[in-house]
């Protein structure tokens, strides 16, 4: 558990750095979510410990330098979320389409883009739609 601590305080360095995100415990089960998400258990035989295996994006790659953690969730799926929310707030279902954003939110802080495209979606999902104004004004 020590080394789920140092790689946890090691993200929230980068997001503290690279975003600016201060307010941390929210984020915490996010975290672990994740890391418990892109690992497995073996276990050959009874008498011995399972063996922790990293689930990985791309399987082919034999090359450790260019071996990827699997993507816990992709664009597409936050998106439908949004659009959940958006939903949400047409219904005036207010403290549901929050919850809703929030989560948006949060996970577009771990989201892993691959192209300048899905970058560009990211930065339109948080400026040009306003979820930010949609989560402070509802």
């Amino acid at each position: 558990m020590f080394r789920v601590a140092n790689i946890i305080n090691f993200l929230c360095q980068l997001l503290n750095g690279q975003m600016g995100v201060v307010n941390f415990p929210p984020l915490k089960p996010l975290f672990l979510s994740i890391y418990r998400s892109s690992h497995t258990y073996l276990s050959p035989l009874a008498s011995l410990p399972p063996l922790q295996l990293h689930i990985r994006r791309n399987p082919a790659e034999s090359a450790s330098s260019r071996v990827l953690p699997v993507i816990m969730r992709s664009l597409t799926s936050i998106q439908s979320e949004l659009s959940e929310g958006y939903r949400l707030v047409s219904g005036n279902k207010l403290p549901e389409a929050q919850v809703v954003f929030r989560a948006v939110l949060f996970a577009l802080l771990l989201v892993v883009v691959t192209t300048d495209d899905e970058a560009r979606i990211v930065r339109q999902i948080t400026v040009i739609f306003g979820l930010f104004d949609y989560l402070i004004n509802v």
